[in-house]
């Protein structure tokens, strides 16, 4: 199953001006259906126990700042996570999956005229890094030949990126021949001292801990959330410099608002933290996977943190300086955990809105950066507090680093620093709390040790 349909929609549009309609076309076609696509290949495949599921990513997916939007990028990031979660869900009936992201390729998506592609080539040669040849469709499908063939019987979970080395360089400091130093780094003792700061979901689990650990540094801190009680219960507590605002973030009018609020209140938006997020279904199949809950988890989890983000650069542009941040995941780093697709899809997504942004935000002195925690026993997974205990220890013996416990206090501590000006020339980063369990795989170890 090559599930290679997809659309580019508005290429050079900045997320200010990218319309939730755009939004959703993009991904329903690029993410959405390629999901169809595997569910019901899945379904007839998991039967016979074998089969080859394929997907068309992009180089997007790989490196930033190039000439795709904000959305599209997105949905070719959601291709790549759904990949690897899908290698470790299908891999015991014998399934592989795998993607491919090539480079610019001259085909009628992306030009329409005909008489134009030869030209077009030569530019994208020009600008590439493998001199002396072209990237062609027959390129890419001799990836896909390979990875559908029996040569390739041990290959899953992989992204077969097709681009001549482009996406391992960034000749800007070898084109500029120079380099920019970097400021000295104050850390004061209130690290966001004079700082105006909005964090979706804020009003429970690690938004919660986050807004009162930037309150506590100093910040002004805008508590967004649908859970009203909790909001302004934790706003009350905190006091001077707190306040709790009403926000859906499927909404745009909601999102809208709270951006507008911030700057009617403080005249000013120094920090955007959209860590609002649902989980799916643990252990769910894609082939039980029904499309009200795909919709609804990205609805929230991606569409929910490109309208957080859309709404900041809006007000931050002008300013020519501030800081986004994202809740992403530790399944953006490995895959085979207990999140469900859906969920992982709108995780990776995450990822590559904040890659994508920081290379279109960084003209303006907007800094972009993301958190992807390991499991954190937060009511979003343990409701009730009295079996919290009980979860963290059962992380803790699953997790790699002995001798400790992730806590909501461990990620509110990595939002600080991406938020303070000791991160001041840090963006476009992943930074994954997880002690070391993404870079793992027990599974010869344990099978040696027994």
């Amino acid at each position: 199953m090559y599930n290679n349909a997809g659309i580019h929609g508005s290429t050079m549009k900045s997320i200010p001006d990218l319309t939730k309609s755009e939004i959703d076309q993009v991904i329903g076609v690029n993410l959405i259906g390629s999901m169809f696509g595997a569910k019901h290949a899945a379904r007839v495949m998991m039967a016979q126990r074998k089969g080859c599921i394929l997907f068309t990513a992009s180089l997007s997916a790989v490196i930033s700042g190039l000439l795709a939007s904000n959305a599209y990028v997105v949905s070719k990031y959601g291709i790549l996570g759904l990949t690897k979660n899908l290698a470790a869900e299908l891999g015991p009936y014998g399934i592989r999956v795998n993607c491919v992201s090539p480079y610019a390729v001259a085909t009628p998506m992306t030009v329409p005229d005909p008489s134009m592609a030869s030209e077009l080539e030569a530019s994208w040669s020009a600008m590439s890094n493998l001199k002396g040849e072209i990237l062609k469709p027959e390129g890419v499908a001799n990836a896909a030949l390979y990875l559908a063939s029996d040569e390739a019987n041990y290959v899953s979970g992989v992204n077969l990126v097709i681009d001549g080395g482009f996406s391992i360089l960034n000749p800007t400091i070898f084109i500029e021949g120079k380099m920019s130093g970097a400021s000295s780094l104050i850390s004061p003792l209130k690290r966001l001292a004079g700082k105006v700061a909005i964090l979706t979901g804020g009003a429970s689990g690690i938004g919660a801990t986050t807004a009162t650990l930037f309150h506590k540094n100093g910040a002004k801190v805008i508590i967004a959330d649908i859970q009203d009680t909790k909001g302004e219960a934790l706003a009350n507590k905190l006091g001077e410099n707190a306040c709790y605002i009403h926000c859906d973030v499927t909404k745009e009018d909601d999102i809208r608002n709270l951006t507008d609020a911030a700057i009617a209140k403080h005249g000013k938006l120094d920090i955007m933290y959209s860590n609002a997020g649902i989980l799916d279904r643990p252990l769910c199949c894609i082939i039980d996977t029904p499309k009200s809950e795909i919709d609804q988890i990205l609805g929230i989890n991606l569409v929910g943190a490109m309208l957080g983000a859309k709404h900041a650069a809006r007000v931050m542009v002008p300013n020519q300086k501030g800081c986004i941040l994202f809740t992403a995941s530790a399944c953006t780093a490995i895959g085979g955990l207990l999140a469900g697709n859906s969920y992982v899809v709108s995780k990776y997504g995450v990822l590559g809105l904040t890659k994508n942004l920081a290379a279109e935000l960084g003209q303006h002195g907007i800094r972009v950066n993301c958190i992807s925690p390991y499991g954190v026993a937060t009511p979003l997974i343990v409701p009730n507090e009295a079996e919290i205990t009980s979860m963290e220890i059962s992380l803790a013996a699953m997790g790699n680093l002995k001798g400790e416990i992730l806590k909501p206090e461990g990620v509110a501590q990595a939002a600080l620093y991406l938020a303070s000006d000791e991160a001041n020339y840090v963006s476009g980063l992943n930074l994954v709390v997880d002690g070391g369990f993404s870079i793992i795989n027990p599974t010869i170890m344990k099978a040696y040790i027994q």
